[in-house]
């Protein structure tokens, strides 16, 4: 670099010289009106002056004027100069500091000068002088490398603060550099460095910020930059966070604040970090810690580090309350970001609910339990702060609520009157509130009644809470805890009446029928009733609740008690003996005493009204009262009815009055609730006779008996059979009592005319008579009222409307008054009123229902006057139409269920504009109301009104089909036979389209009908003359939809084949479309197959012509019974006509319209009869007129048949063209053209060059080229358009055709198209695609790139490797497998990827290549060993080391199985590398990592060159181990890489007798436990540690023969804790790594398959998941099909599993023994077909031979070798093969490879085995998983039986020496079946036709012969028909296969 002086101009210098002249030449303005150009020199100068003084003697006096230069021009002082702009300016790059710090003598505080320059530059870098960021990033860069020394001797204890606050602030300057300057600083810096550790608790009280503030300060920026690399360095190096965390709480609320919301928007909302890093970085220890915050105390100074600060909270400090609550709020908001977002957080949606006390949020349930006694707090609003945390955290989180309750348990059972434990039950209160009871139903999965009850029990509550809880609470003698537990039961029970809304409501429970639903609901209130207090107890309380009358909260426990009973009454729980001693008096005298306590408010008073008056109403039973106790009980009713109460209270009164009235004791009282709505709503207006109507209704209760014979003489002539009793005893008890009061009557007298006014226009009989009674019968004190009488009369004798404004009626009775008679009236006026009136009235449904039924008589009053009849009507509608949503709708179902609605209901009049709208009226009252009841009843009137007027003479009105249909939905067959019956007779008679309308309807609802069950099918005899009579009218189109319905559902009338002969015959005549009729017939039956065939050689005119019976065809061909002459005759007649019509485009589409199965027609008569010469015409046709354009459908099949393949191509290419040239593309048409270019690539017997060159040669190649680009390069998910990938496959099919014939032409294209794809402006968004959005595209996109780079090898440039790497993860999804393909190719031609070594990846590679619109902009220096190893997530490492893909090849380039795990052929590739020498591995992380793991596991892997490198890497980390002297756990690792070496060393020599196998392979079990090994021994706190560990160091070399410490980890005799541990870490163990024949053989050393087989069923092992592993690892072992048979034929495997099946293990879990069933199954049958398709040799000397290696282990093991011949064979005679001792072979071992069968014997113990474990299944309640596992391979071993047996049957009858076998009949049996069926209901669709399969299986006598396939496909297409008709989809295709398939093969006597 030159020195200042060199790099001055010469005018610069001139300029300096002469600058001091003019300054004094003018000294009053030098300081002012300096021109521009000089300031910039001074400020030069400066720049120079400090760059001259950083080079001279004094470097540190320049340093300090350079910190006051940058110091003055940040706070902008006057004149200030930037020095630092002008230092880069100048040529500096800032290493011109750092010699300073090399000096050999050096002061800290020269030292820290130093970094406070360079803070400054980094600063300045990072913000507003972002060009000079890459000299920022290499100056720290050599910092790191060469000054960390200086950086920590700068901290040491002994230093200043300010000097160690200066050396953090340089790192974290540093850090804001960028992500990699970031990576190097936390590579680089040592975080469990003692000084650094000391820096971090260094505190001070004064000099803020002090040194540990500027240490959080540092972590935090990691955390600011959102780099997921640093991120998960943080996470997986506890000395980062652990120094923050620990003291956090003694911090500034500066600091707090800052590190907690950098947590919160930088880490836990950052979507581009894993839920799995969340969880790393917020493990429970640093919760802990967060939730210390709660309890912040301010500035303190901490303990020494790793003492935690335990000193009690200070006192409440004011100045610090505001503080402690910001932080609070802060810590809240963050910790709720990670407990109630799924997307965000570390919470996972858990459908189990908690239900088992396990749960996947265990972090987090730990973290609010460590929030233990927080109610206790001090401080309110934190208390509220914490409460809001655990409420929402358990609203999001339901699974937490149980355990989370039960850690409660104890300090909510220590009931006291505290304001803590108060606030706790407010706690449990809100939690339980909050629960979202939708979440019970799981959308994945139908739970049975038990599951689903419990599930919903959970959430509610009390099963968590102490037994006695609530028990204890209530009986305490405070009203206040009785009030708090009070009130947690009242959210239950609310809880408890939301879920049964929900069940019956909600779409959610729509998967529940109303059985299920009802079962569910009953067993969830008993669960609950067992944890509630018993009724009798809260009765006890209620008796003693006067004697805390003075307690303050006495009120509102009274409410609450009451409550709780009112829920008793409602769910049941109050036995009748307890309801009849009721002490209902007692409550009310003492809820009505009340009144006089004026510290009860009045809301409240009413309340308790209500709910003590509501309790009594809803008992079943009335409690015995004396009369005494009946009539205090009326009158303290009546008190409430004079006061203005709320209408809720009023309501309840009139109920309980009518429930008093209504009991079985008092006998025809006939009060109905209409009158007695009338009583009690007139004393509103006449409050002075409220006195008087309790004692007439007392009267009229007690003495009943004595008015029964008054009123029988009164108006007992009024009553009929049809019309109600006209009113009840009531108004005699009014009258009579009326003439015994003395005093004033005329009140009294009043309010009985007003009820006496408005009980006349209520009733449904002759309201001429019942007037002329009451006004002969009334008093004479009422009967010679003036107002009365004439009101009476008027009713009597029709005269005018009497004068009754002084009756005190209600407005709306006044109006319907008027109304009645027939006056001039202003109905707008009357309506606008009558809305008025109602409007404010509509919450009182006493008066509402009274006005109802008035106005119901009103309009049959006024049947002789239409026009007021209708406005009437009006009236009504408004009345019932304001009901609100959710109320159950009262008035609608009055109107429903009046007699007098059904008597005018009658759709049937269409010409009476009044009947018309009451129709509608009722109409949409059963939509609202949606009762079935009723339903039924007004659709058995509407088809009475049509039998009616069918049998009458008169012509049936045009009616709407589908409502009509709708309309009688509910109807049975044996209503809707007669009216086919008589609609056929009166057609027969006369034709009548509207009849035919009629008979089209009722056939379909027949159809229908049938789909009810076989109960409901249509009888033949009325059907059939609907056939007839559908043949008589030629097919008429009216009756074809309803024809087609009932012959859909009952196949079984096709066999009256003379009559659907006809049939067929008609609808074949008809020029109307019946294709579906005609395929219908043709597909059911041969016979009907046959007439088709005939009618068309009979009817060739027909068929000249393109017809919709041309869609028949290819079914009729498709039948057996097919004359190919039917076809020849088509030809001749149609194919000219179809080519004519085949290249015209227009013509071709309008007629697609109309016969929607011509292509079908086309794919059938093409290939069949055209020639070749056809084909070819019909495409140079079609080319001929491309500017036209045509579908795919045009030349698709002409294609395929003929050979011309260059033409085929072409039409296909312009087609493409069109397609994507269009506005809308069809995805049909592309997938069809996709299919059609991948046919082309695999024509080999095309001229492929020619093809290829004439493809590319094409003048619209180079549009198909940009149109297929465009639309297959946008960035569009699939929900978006399914567009783009199907373009981009399009394009990778054309050059795969391409490839096949490739030229220079093609060469030269498929660069243009690479250059293309790579340079499109939305390819980087589809390939980086982090966030997976696009991940079918990309995959698309990788396939296209990759036939290109087959196709021209000069593609692959080196420049495209970055982003190649960029866009990889690493893992085995398909796209990064094709990603390594893609990288592999490249090397392999000529791509050198060594300079890109050790690889990065993903992100991190697109940052250190920084990646910009595909190209590397620049390549920084190579990345470090620590970067690569931070790029693997330690989790999924040993994921994928203990799920070890043994398949794989490491040269493989095939795509396998995708999986989120890491791909081991890029992986161990990248660790054995930066193992190498050149790099520096820091040990201690690469231990860590997992990545040892890995190298183990890759030496179990049949791939000898993936064992080559796995020991590779081994040997190379053993020498990095040896060169690390100063890491303390080297000696462990380097012993157990020499452990394995010399134990494979001693296995193998023996093995080979001393020759060398290279590489060894170990068995998978070894393998597995060395993985699982090095991942135990890196964490000392593993309960496997010391097991693990002791095992090795006794070891100086491994056995790999056998299993390790399998007795030692079996018989264990430490602690039972300690030995469950063991024994699960073995049995894993050997479920995992049993994967081959070596595996197997490494168990027999030990036997350790005997040994478990017998330890299973025995009492040695007490726990259930220990056994259910012993079946995982039988299942695990079952995978291999030697294996499998071994254990069948020489361990007895299916009886033994017969065996378990009385264990409690399989009894309580069937769905594990369902899984070990179906992998043997499904074992032995794959390795069965392979046998078949000769994939698989014979076998039996492997399985032989294992046989005998496997003895010779177990001899071994016990020392028994001598026993053991040379040639390797038992000397036992036992051990000797059984088919060698007899010369005579099984049948089944001499059949054909090609019908090798699996043996006999093993098929009927295994169906043996699955009939016995069906029982266990089904008192199990099975879910759909383990049922539809079930149901197949029952079915699949079932129908392998049968197979068998014919093939078996079949070689006896040609080989009579051979061994019989006889199959056991009859193991489907019928029971069987019926119980298969109806479990298969819970999870399949109500359609019957699994129960009439079931109905032929129960009444069939004698074995079908029909094949089952057969039978099952005829089934199936009756269900499929079935399902058409409803509309409905199945979904759960498979399993009703399944069970079809059952029943057919029970049909033929399996």
């Amino acid at each position: 670099m030159l020195s200042p002086e060199k790099r001055k101009n010469p005018s610069d210098v001139e300029d300096e010289e002469n600058e001091p002249e003019m300054e004094r030449e003018n000294p009053e303005t030098s300081g002012q009106n300096v021109p521009k150009a000089g300031v910039k020199k001074r400020k030069r100068d400066l720049a120079w002056s400090f760059m001259e003084g950083l080079a001279g003697p004094e470097p540190f006096e320049a340093l300090k004027s350079f910190i006051a230069a940058a110091e003055a021009f940040k706070s902008r002082e006057h004149g200030a100069v930037d020095i630092v702009k002008d230092f880069f300016q100048n040529g500096g790059t800032g290493r011109e500091f750092l010699p300073l710090l090399d000096m050999p003598k050096w002061k800290t505080n020269e030292v820290a000068l130093v970094f406070n320059s360079l803070e400054i530059l980094f600063q300045r870098m990072a913000s507003d002088l972002t060009e000079y960021r890459d000299l920022g990033a290499n100056v720290a860069s050599s910092i790191l490398k060469s000054n960390m020394d200086t950086i920590y001797r700068t901290m040491l204890p002994s230093s200043s603060a300010t000097q160690i606050k200066s050396a953090l602030r340089l790192l974290t300057t540093m850090v804001t550099l960028g992500h990699l300057t970031a990576r190097a600083v936390i590579t680089r810096v040592d975080f469990a460095h003692e000084n650094l550790v000391e820096a971090s608790q260094r505190k001070s009280l004064h000099d803020l910020p002090d040194v540990r503030s500027t240490f959080v300060m540092f972590i935090t920026s990691f955390l600011l930059e959102e780099d997921s690399m640093l991120l998960r360095t943080i996470s997986e190096n506890p000395a980062i966070l652990w120094p923050v965390f620990f003291h956090l709480r003694t911090d500034t609320i500066g600091v707090v604040q800052l590190f907690l919301e950098a947590l919160r928007d930088k880490v836990v909302m950052n979507p581009m970090l894993s839920k799995t890093l969340k969880f790393h970085i917020f493990k429970s220890s640093n919760l802990v810690q967060l939730m210390r915050l709660f309890h912040w105390i301010g500035p303190q100074k901490p303990k020494r580090f790793g003492k935690e600060d335990t000193a009690e909270e200070p006192p409440l400090d004011e100045a610090l309350e505001e503080d402690k609550v910001t932080i609070a709020e802060l810590l809240q908001s963050l910790l709720l970001s990670l407990t109630t977002s799924h997307k965000f957080g570390i919470a996972f949606p858990d459908y189990s609910l908690g239900v088992d006390s396990n749960t996947k949020n265990n972090l987090i349930l730990e973290m609010l339990q460590n929030l233990f006694n927080f109610w206790g707090g001090t401080s309110p609003r934190i208390v509220e702060i914490q409460s809001q945390l655990v409420v929402k955290t358990i609203e999001k989180c339901p699974d937490l609520l149980d355990c989370y309750f039960r850690s409660l348990a104890p300090e909510i059972d220590m009931i006291r009157m505290s304001v803590p434990w108060l606030k706790l039950c407010c706690i449990i209160k809100e939690i339980i509130e909050t629960q979202k009871l939708t979440m019970v139903f799981n959308p994945k999965e139908k739970h049975t009644v038990a599951q689903q009850m419990l599930r919903a029990a959970t959430l509610v509550g009390p099963l968590s809470l102490p037994r006695n809880f609530f028990t204890k609470g209530l009986l305490m003698d405070h009203s206040g805890i009785r009030l708090n537990v009070g009130e947690i039961l009242q959210v239950i029970f609310a809880k408890v009446n939301e879920f049964q809304n929900i069940l019956m409501k909600h779409p959610k429970a729509n998967m529940y029928s109303e059985t299920e639903k009802k079962d569910i609901f009953s067993a969830f209130k008993k669960k609950i009733s067992w944890q509630v207090p018993q009724a009798s107890k809260l009765i006890v309380i209620c008796r003693e609740m006067p004697t805390f009358k003075k307690q303050v909260w006495y009120g509102k426990c009274w409410l609450v008690l009451l409550d709780l009973l009112v829920n008793y009454a409602k769910f049941g729980w109050i036995p009748e003996e307890e309801q009849i001693n009721f002490p209902a008096t007692e409550m009310v005298a003492a809820v009505m005493e009340c009144d006089n306590d004026f510290s009860i408010k009045e809301d409240l008073l009413q309340n308790l009204k209500l709910a003590i008056f509501t309790l009594i109403s809803s008992l079943s039973h009335l409690p015995k009262m004396s009369e005494d106790q009946q009539t205090c009980l009326v009158s303290q009713l009546s008190s409430c009815l004079k006061k203005n109460i709320r209408p809720e209270l009023r309501l309840c009164v009139g109920s309980l009055l009518l429930k008093l009235a209504n009991q079985p004791e008092l006998p025809h009282l006939h009060l109905s609730s209409a009158e007695l709505n009338i009583w009690t709503s007139s004393l509103e207006r006449h409050p002075e006779a409220t006195e008087f109507f309790a004692e007439v209704f007392s009267s009229f209760l007690t003495s009943s008996e004595s008015y029964n014979e008054e009123y029988e003489s009164i108006f007992g002539a009024l009553k009929t059979v049809i019309q109600e009793q006209p009113c009840s005893q009531l108004v005699l008890a009014a009258w009579k009592c009326i003439n015994q009061i003395d005093g004033d009557q005329e009140p009294i007298a009043c309010y009985i005319s007003a009820v006496m006014c408005d009980l006349v226009p209520c009733q449904k009989g002759d309201l001429k008579a019942f007037a002329n009674v009451l006004l002969k019968a009334a008093p004479k004190s009422l009967s010679s009222r003036p107002a009365l009488d004439s009101f009476l009369k008027s009713w009597t004798k029709k005269k005018r409307p009497a004068d009754i404004s002084t009756m005190g009626l209600d407005r709306t009775s006044v109006i319907l008054y008027n109304c009645c008679f027939p006056n001039e009236l202003d109905w707008t006026t009357l309506k606008a009123e009558w809305e008025s009136e109602i409007a404010a009235k509509r919450n009182r449904l006493d008066i509402v229902e009274v006005t109802f039924y008035q106005c119901v008589t009103c309009l049959s009053l006024s049947a002789a006057r239409k026009s007021d009849q209708l406005n009437l009507l009006s009236l009504l509608r408004i009345l019932v139409d304001g009901e609100v949503d959710g109320s159950g709708y009262p008035l609608h179902v009055k109107l429903l269920e009046d007699s007098r609605t059904l008597e005018w209901f009658d759709l049937m009049n269409t010409r009476d504009s009044y009947i018309v709208e009451f129709n509608s009226l009722v109409q949409d009252s059963l939509k609202l109301v949606q009762d079935h009841r009723l339903d039924q009843l007004y659709q058995r009137k509407l088809n009475d009104s049509i039998a009616s007027v069918i049998q009458g003479e008169g012509s049936l009105e045009e009616i709407d089909e589908d409502k009509l249909l709708l309309s009688l939905s509910e109807l049975k067959i044996n209503e809707i036979e007669p009216q086919i019956q008589s609609l056929v007779n009166r057609l027969t008679s006369t034709a009548d389209d509207v009849c035919l309308r009629y008979l089209n309807v009722f056939l379909q609802l027949a159809g229908r009908l049938r789909l009810e069950g076989v109960m409901q099918r249509i009888s033949w005899s009325v059907f059939s003359q609907a056939l007839q009579l559908f043949v008589s009218f030629d097919a008429t189109p009216i009756l074809k939809k309803g024809i087609y319905d009932v012959v859909s559902v009952c196949p079984e009338f096709l066999d009256a084949i003379d009559d659907f002969t006809a049939v067929l015959n008609a609808c074949l005549k008809s020029k109307w479309d019946y294709t579906s009729f005609g395929l219908l017939l043709v597909t059911s039956s041969s016979q009907l197959c046959t007439v088709f065939g005939q009618w068309c050689l009979g009817h060739k005119k027909r068929l000249k012509d393109i017809n919709w019976r041309l869609q028949i065809i290819p079914a009729y061909l498709a039948n057996a019974a097919a004359d190919d002459k039917v076809l020849d005759m088509i030809h001749r007649y149609m194919s000219p006509v179809l080519k004519q019509l085949l290249v015209n485009r227009s013509d071709f589409l309008k007629v697609c319209d109309e016969i929607p199965k011509l292509t079908e027609f086309l794919s059938v008569l093409i290939p069949k009869r055209w020639t070749v010469e056809d084909c070819h015409e019909l495409a140079t046709q079609l080319l001929s007129c491309t500017k036209k354009g045509f579908s795919c459908s045009q030349f698709v099949e002409a294609g395929r048949h003929g050979t011309h393949y260059d033409l085929h191509a072409k039409l296909c290419l312009h087609s493409t063209v069109r397609q994507f040239k269009s506005e809308n593309p069809e995805p049909s048409e592309v997938e069809q053209l996709t299919q059609e270019f991948d046919w082309l690539s695999k024509q080999t017997q095309a001229d492929l060059p020619t093809l290829a060159k004439s493809i590319v040669e094409d003048a619209v190649w180079s549009k198909f080229l940009k149109y297929t680009l465009r639309i297959g390069l946008r960035a569009l998910t699939i929900s978006e358009s399914p567009l783009p990938p199907l373009a981009l496959r399009l394009m990778t099919n054309v050059w795969h055709l391409l490839l096949a014939g490739q030229g220079e032409e093609v060469a030269t294209a498929s660069q243009k198209v690479h250059e293309m794809v790579i340079s499109h402006s939305e390819f980087m968004t589809v390939i980086m695609d982090e966030r997976e959005t696009y991940t079918e595209q990309k995959k698309a996109v990788l396939q296209l790139l990759t036939v290109l780079i087959r196709v021209n090898p000069k593609i692959c440039q080196g420049s495209q490797i970055p982003l190649l790497l960029s866009s990889y993860h690493a893992t085995r999804s398909t796209s990064d497998q094709l990603i390594l393909g893609l990288l592999r190719t490249y090397e392999k031609n000529g791509v050198v990827l060594s300079p890109f070594k050790p690889y990065l990846w993903g992100p991190a590679a697109a940052a250190h290549y920084s990646i910009q619109r595909g190209v590397a902009t620049r390549i920084a220096k190579l990345p470090e060993a620590a970067e690569v190893l931070s790029l693997l997530n330690s989790k999924k490492l040993l994921h994928t080391a203990y799920n070890f893909p043994i398949e794989l090849r490491l040269n493989g380039m095939e795509i396998t199985r995708e999986s989120e795990d890491y791909d081991p052929r890029f992986t161990l590739l990248s660790l054995v590398h930066i193992l190498s020498s050149q790099y520096e591995v820091q040990c201690g992380r690469f231990s860590q990592s997992g990545a040892i793991s890995l190298l183990f596991a890759t030496l179990s892997s049949p791939c000898s060159d993936m064992r080559s490198l796995g020991w590779l890497g081994l040997s190379r980390l053993h020498d990095q181990f040896q060169s690390a002297t100063a890491w303390p756990e080297r000696c462990l690792w380097i012993h157990l890489i020499n452990c394995v070496r010399y134990g494979a060393a001693d296995y193998f020599r023996e093995r080979f007798n001393g020759a060398r196998q290279l590489p060894p392979k170990l068995p998978n079990i070894i393998a597995l436990f060395l993985a699982k090994a090095a991942a135990i021994i890196r964490d000392p706190s593993h309960p496997m540690y010391r097991a693990v560990n002791n095992f090795l160091l006794v070891k100086s070399a491994m056995d790999v023969t056998q299993v390790p410490e399998f007795f030692v980890m079996l018989h264990n005799t430490e602690l039972p804790e300690q030995r469950a541990i063991q024994r699960s870490f073995l049995f894993n163990l050997l479920r995992d790594g049993i994967k081959s024949r070596q595996d197997y053989l490494v168990c027999a050393r030990r036997r350790v398959f005997r040994i478990l087989l017998s330890l299973q069923p025995s009492n040695l092992l007490t726990d259930k998941s220990e056994k259910r592993l012993i079946l995982e690892i039988v299942q695990s072992s079952l995978q291999n099909s030697i294996i499998a048979y071994d254990l069948i034929q020489h361990r007895g495997l299916i009886m033994w599993l017969d065996s378990l099946l009385l264990t409690d293990t399989v009894a309580d879990e069937p769905a594990l023994m369902v899984s070990v069933v179906a992998t043997m199954w499904d074992t032995l049958y794959s390795h069965m077909q392979k046998k078949r398709t000769s994939k698989q040799k014979d076998d039996r000397e492997a399985m032989t031979k294992l046989e005998e290696e496997v003895a010779m282990m177990e001899a071994e093991d016990e020392g028994e070798s001598k026993r053991i011949s040379t040639s390797g064979k038992p000397t036992d005679g036992n051990k000797t093969q059984p088919a060698r001792a007899n010369s005579r072979k099984p049948i089944w071992d001499q059949l054909p490879m090609q019908h090798h069968v699996i043996p006999p014997w093993i098929m009927c113990e295994l169906m043996q085995l699955l009939v016995s474990l069906w029982h266990l299944i089904y008192k199990a309640e099975p879910n759909f998983d383990t049922f539809n596992k079930y149901a197949r391979v029952l079915c699949a071993v079932a129908s392998h039986i049968h197979e068998s047996r014919k093939l078996i049957h079949a070689a006896q009858d040609k080989d009579m020496k051979s061994v019989r076998f006889v199959t056991p009949p009859g193991m489907l049996t019928v029971k069987l079946m019926r119980q298969l069926v109806e479990v298969s209901s819970r999870f399949v669709s109500k359609l019957p036709d699994l129960k009439d399969h079931l109905a032929v299986v129960e009444s069939s006598k004698t074995q079908s012969s029909v094949d089952p396939i057969e039978l099952t496909r005829n089934w199936e297409r009756r269900h499929s028909y079935m399902r058409e008709l409803m509309n409905h989809e199945e979904p759960n295709s498979s399993t009703r296969y399944n069970v079809h398939n059952l029943l057919s093969l029970a049909e033929c006597g399996i």
